[in-house]
């Protein structure tokens, strides 16, 4: 496992050498040559991943086809475990069913409220499965009924630099759903 990648910034183009971390996933850095902050580029999982030398270890691990499973006794790691094009692919695919299903969402600091048509089930509680096997430090909370599926997303405090990134593709106007 490689622990130190070359960060290039795209603004200035300085390069510092960094230590990356090992269980998680890097948001947010400050380039020390013009003071930018930068954040991962859109299908990434960390900046280390967008303007390093090597990606980070958990996608290096994801790579070499380690298990990414954590202890019992661990609390999971503040990361989403999905290699860059996955990750990609998958905020599509939740574009796509906001687009179509969403009727509602808030945000409430660390908790995300959706309401999704009631039509929409089953690819909202597959959402919720896939999202439950690679962002496991988030808490998913389901309810339906006939008129609408509510789920509740909430991330814990640490993981507030996470959540803003994971939150983003809820943001913005909705589109009317046929209701």
């Amino acid at each position: 496992m490689i622990e130190h990648s070359v960060i290039t910034c795209p603004q200035c183009g300085h390069q510092a050498s960094e230590r990356m971390p090992t269980d998680a996933c890097q948001y947010f850095y400050d380039c020390r040559g013009c003071g930018v902050v930068l954040k991962p580029k859109s299908g990434d999982c960390c900046v280390f991943c967008s303007y390093g030398s090597v990606p980070c270890p958990p996608i290096q691990a994801t790579m070499e086809g380690s298990d990414m499973t954590t202890a019992p006794e661990e609390a999971p790691p503040i990361m989403c475990t999905l290699a860059a094009g996955d990750y990609k692919d998958r905020m599509a695919w939740i574009a796509d069913l906001n687009r179509e299903a969403l009727r509602e969402q808030r945000r409430d600091d660390l908790r995300l409220a959706l309401t999704y048509a009631p039509e929409a089930g089953e690819r909202v509680r597959e959402m919720v499965r896939r999202e439950k096997a690679c962002c496991s430090f988030l808490e998913f909370d389901l309810r339906e009924n006939t008129d609408a599926l509510r789920l509740t997303i909430v991330a814990p405090e640490e993981a507030r630099e996470a959540a803003e990134l994971l939150f983003e593709p809820f943001r913005g106007p909705l589109r009317p759903t046929g209701r």
